[in-house]
């Protein structure tokens, strides 16, 4: 098939289960002519990292994507995604070389770990061309300022980056030394147009962390 964009909205469509990622993978395996693809299963909330992995599959081989949106975001209590989830995201990750846009909201899949964003980092190293990325891992309470600095690793080497939107509200575990990352991504990037950094519920910041930022600014 020659669809070049395909956008799918299941949020909050709750009966949706990892058999019906496997039906759209086959799909996806035919889209080779793919170039953007937006796919909502917020609060679907029997979605796991076996869906997750049929994704992967699904888009793998798709070299021409240049854009990704994908909401995974779970905040129902019920099944939600974990690292294992992360780790099979980036086995597709790595083979999308044209990838410019990239979105991914884990919002409330509070087992996700610094693993999870070691995967990430594995699946994003050499995105060149990457021009906007947003990442929210909203209540994800386990991650810790080891997880931002893997962040801070892939932004780093993104020499094209003009937008970037960062969403860590309520991970507790950061301390002030996790602005360090922060601030050298800040600093690294000069091409840089756009920043949104959500750091609210992380009540370990003190002021430091804040001018920390801002002497980047």
């Amino acid at each position: 098939t020659k669809i070049q964009e395909l956008t799918l909205d299941f949020q909050e469509c709750t009966d949706i289960t990892d058999s019906e990622l496997a039906l759209l993978k086959d799909e996806l395996k035919l889209m080779t002519s793919l170039q953007r693809l937006t796919l909502d299963l917020g609060s679907c909330w029997l979605v796991t990292d076996k869906g997750v992995n049929f994704l992967s599959e699904g888009i793998r081989d798709i070299t021409s994507l240049q854009s990704l949106v994908l909401n995974l975001s779970n905040s129902s209590g019920h099944r939600e995604v974990t690292d294992k989830g992360l780790d099979y995201l980036k086995d597709a990750l790595k083979n999308m070389p044209n990838m410019q846009q990239l979105s991914l909201d884990f919002t409330g899949c509070r087992q996700i770990t610094d693993q999870g964003l070691i995967s990430l980092n594995e699946g994003l190293k050499g995105k060149k061309s990457m021009l906007e990325l947003s990442l929210a891992f909203k209540e994800c309470e386990k991650i810790s300022e080891n997880g931002l600095f893997k962040i801070r690793d892939v932004i780093t080497g993104m020499g094209s980056l003009q937008q970037i939107t960062l969403n860590f509200h309520g991970c507790k575990n950061f301390i002030d030394i996790s602005l360090n990352a922060l601030r050298d991504m800040l600093g690294y990037r000069k091409s840089m147009r756009r920043l949104a950094l959500n750091l609210h519920g992380c009540y370990s910041l003190t002021e430091s962390s804040l001018r920390f930022v801002l002497e980047k600014i």
